[in-house]
């Protein structure tokens, strides 16, 4: 967990950033940076079932005294909101609901067709799985993935990517063995300001 609560100080502060920077008079640019989804499947430790997500995904824009650097360095960096819906199923039938309020998207992205990106998330979320000494249905998750999405346009892409994320209640029951699940997923994304080279 101490990890998690670097990135929760890192992502704090860049919180607080966009909470305090003003937009620069005329400026053309908006906040959202992508907007898309994805879906497909996971398979996790200690049970014999498929998790099967539908996820939505915003991309914001960082603040400009952040975002300027990073994009004349090739680098697109967005602050993701992430929720999602999916089924469970073989040994329990059963779905989870989740939401990802924190998350940071990194991509190495020069206006080409193929772009190489990492993801970083932390949320919560409500599972109907049961047995796997997880202590309850309320769960905080951890996530990283990295993916590479191809532009058949200049602002849309496709993207397939690898996902591993760990499961844990933080203690607020007495289990807590927490449960880690490989993810592999396609999406779909749109980059209203992208500019291709």
């Amino acid at each position: 967990m101490g990890g998690s609560r670097a990135f929760v100080g890192v992502v704090s502060v860049l919180v607080f950033s966009l909470i305090v920077a003003q937009p620069q008079a005329g400026a053309e640019e908006g906040w959202i940076r992508s907007v898309g989804g994805s879906l497909g499947g996971g398979a996790s430790t200690r049970t014999q079932a498929v998790i099967l997500p539908l996820e939505l995904d915003l991309g914001l824009r960082l603040p400009e005294l952040l975002d300027r650097p990073l994009v004349d360095a090739s680098l697109r960096v967005e602050w993701i909101i992430k929720a999602w819906v999916a089924p469970i199923v073989g040994q329990q039938n059963t779905a989870e609901v989740g939401l990802n309020p924190i998350g940071l998207r990194v991509a190495l992205d020069a206006g080409q067709k193929w772009v190489p990106f990492a993801e970083f998330g932390l949320g919560i979320l409500a599972t109907g799985l049961r047995d796997v000494r997880t202590g309850g249905g309320f769960q905080f998750n951890e996530s990283f993935g990295l993916g590479l999405a191809w532009f058949w346009t200049p602002k849309s892409a496709l993207s397939v990517s690898y996902r591993y994320r760990h499961v844990s209640n933080a203690g607020i029951y007495d289990r807590n063995g927490g449960l880690d699940t490989q993810y592999a997923l396609l999406g779909i994304h749109w980059f209203p300001e992208r500019v291709a080279k």
